[in-house]
């Protein structure tokens, strides 16, 4: 994995206007699946606010996850040419915004992807005389720092791609069946970011996609899940779990502007052990020897 090339890896007035009535998307895509507000039967899509309660129930024990993760990533080089990298490494995600991948090979971590509550950073260990680390804030994630830094992922879009993210119950959403009926989709405002739409097993609310579109309502982002893995309970839940805590086994990401495809496989995943060093970024940079840092945000050369 050379430098640079892996790193691509990785209100009511608002309700009133964009929404209209539940059950309308705001926005109009080809890739979009066709609005259906009844299924097959004529069933009426249900309330969103109370999907939102069950699905949430759901991800109830998946506050912190460590897994195993083997990826496989297509993405295009510099020269426009197709390529495809397989590292592995371990995901470790602590809801919402702390996130730790490593991707590596042979048993060597190469890069390490991470995030706390409000900057996200890319270490690159490649050279491991000269380490490097780039380093910005989420609320100035944007294509122009996607451009700079090649991330064509956020940090904050990944974890909640993997499906362990409650859907907020305050924010404006819409429910919609998919024109065969068989699946749910959920659609819920994202702060600071557009919305998301999950479409799940309308009885057992386990995700089959997850997509995220910007403000502007354009999809950026699909999320495949494929499989299910128990996750191992090592902690105490804080509170009594309706259903045993599940990840998928397999997810499948398309970024859609850059083209980069991700295949993430889990296994192994447990509620921990997870250390607070692995989302220190003092601690990171202390460890990996790291004395170059570039702040994506300056938006300089």
């Amino acid at each position: 994995m050379k430098r640079g090339c892996a790193a691509v890896l990785v209100a009511c007035g608002i309700g009133a206007g964009l929404w209209g009535c539940e059950g309308r998307m705001p926005w109009e895509s080809s890739r979009d699946k066709p609005e259906v507000k009844a299924d097959a039967s004529g069933k009426a899509a249900p309330n969103f606010v109370d999907v939102a309660r069950e699905y949430n129930l759901r991800v109830a024990g998946l506050e912190r996850l460590s897994a195993w993760s083997n990826i496989k990533l297509t993405y295009f080089d510099e020269d426009g040419k197709p390529r495809t990298e397989e590292p592995e490494g371990r995901l470790q995600i602590v809801r919402p915004s702390k996130l730790a991948l490593t991707l590596g090979k042979a048993g060597q971590t190469l890069f390490w992807f991470g995030s706390d509550a409000e900057r996200y950073w890319w270490i690159d260990l490649t050279d491991k005389a000269k380490p490097i680390v780039a380093v910005g804030t989420h609320e100035k994630f944007d294509d122009s720092a996607a451009k700079r830094i090649g991330l064509a992922i956020q940090p904050l879009d990944l974890i909640r791609l993997v499906g362990v993210v409650p859907i907020n119950t305050v924010a404006p959403g819409a429910t919609q069946w998919s024109r065969d009926g068989k699946q749910l989709g959920v659609t819920s405002a994202l702060e600071n970011r557009g919305f998301q739409r999950i479409w799940m097993d309308p009885l057992t609310y386990t995700p089959a996609e997850i997509e995220i579109f910007d403000s502007q309502r354009k999809l950026v982002l699909t999320a495949a899940h494929e499989g299910s893995v128990v996750v191992e309970l090592t902690r105490k839940p804080s509170a009594p779990l309706v259903a045993t805590p599940r990840v998928p086994g397999r997810v499948f990401v398309t970024h859609y502007d850059s083209g980069t495809e991700v295949r993430l496989t889990l296994t192994g995943a447990k509620d921990g052990p997870i250390s607070d060093k692995a989302f220190d970024l003092q601690e990171l940079l202390s460890r990996f020897q790291v004395e170059r840092v570039v702040d994506v945000d300056a938006r300089k050369p």
